[in-house]
């Protein structure tokens, strides 16, 4: 039988193995926060070269090298650093400040990988300005890491288009192939725009599910559908599909012949798509394909 004093101590060394879990869990939530990010804070030199800089860009059209001063003033800007971008989210909290989207490259250049919790808390924030929001879904949607997805998910309900856009790619390069119809939208209104910006991340999930995603487009009676899905193509089909493609080296419609021969240059020679391609040419290169494929 054990003593009083025994059960003192198996006491005593149970509440001391209890307190050491409890104090060894601890640091892991501490640390988290203090591992959160903190935007640097300016310095009145700093804030003073930033301000006075986005004047002199907004005012560069009055010089004769107006360029020059653009750029000039723009690496000036670049210079101070990410603290710069906690700046100019404020200055976009006025919808009528000048050079909206010059501040939006600004965050672009300055922002690295490690803010983006701070920035995911810009694209959550319903009163966050849209140039800002815009900003965030953007940036977080190229993180291309699960851990941002419920900030995408609140970025993709946002009734804003180009909000919408961001979030719902960033939510279809994590596997969410429900999110095309943005993506498709707005590769159909304005491809140049986009362009870049969806080669560099779709190519992440090329595959034969991602491609089924654009069947509708590619088996559409609107020929802006059909060019539109594949061009997307190029960054989300597979080779194992060139057949499915090579069926539209037939279509009478120059465009989508066109476009048919860069998705097949793309998925099977790996090569740059020809955007300037005349109708004699592409009829050329379509029979070439077509031979190629037998």
């Amino acid at each position: 039988m054990y003593s009083s004093r025994s059960r003192t101590l198996r006491g005593a060394s149970l509440l001391g193995l209890l307190l050491f879990a409890t104090l060894a869990a601890a640091p892991s939530t501490a640390q988290e926060k203090k591992q959160k990010p903190k935007w640097p804070k300016l310095s009145r030199t700093e804030r003073t070269t930033l301000d006075r800089s986005h004047t002199a860009y907004a005012k560069a059209d009055e010089a004769e090298d107006a360029d020059a001063v653009r750029a000039e003033h723009f690496d000036r800007m670049v210079e101070v650093g990410a603290g710069a971008a906690r700046w100019a989210f404020r200055k976009l909290e006025n919808d009528r400040v000048v050079e909206p989207e010059m501040l939006v490259e600004l965050c672009r250049r300055v922002v690295s990988e490690d803010y983006t919790p701070l920035v995911a808390d810009e694209l959550v924030d319903r009163k966050a300005p849209l140039h800002v929001r815009r900003f965030a879904a953007e940036f977080v949607s190229q993180r291309q890491d699960e851990g941002w997805t419920e900030a995408l998910t609140t970025g993709f309900e946002v009734d804003d288009e180009r909000v919408r856009f961001f979030s719902a790619t960033g939510l279809f390069v994590l596997g969410d192939f429900t999110k095309l119809a943005p993506i498709f939208e707005a590769a159909k209104t304005d491809w140049s725009r986009d362009q870049n910006y969806l080669e560099h991340l779709l190519p992440s999930v090329r595959g034969e599910d991602a491609f089924e995603t654009l069947d509708d487009g590619l088996g559409s009676d609107r020929e802006r559908d059909e060019v539109t899905a594949l061009r997307l193509a190029r960054f989300l089909a597979p080779e194992s599909v060139k057949l499915r493609i090579g069926l539209l080296l037939d279509s009478d419609r120059h465009n989508v012949k066109k476009e048919a021969i860069n998705a097949l240059r793309v998925i099977v020679d790996g090569k740059e798509p020809l955007e300037n391609l005349d109708v004699f040419k592409a009829i050329q290169f379509a029979n070439e394909w077509k031979a190629r494929l037998q």
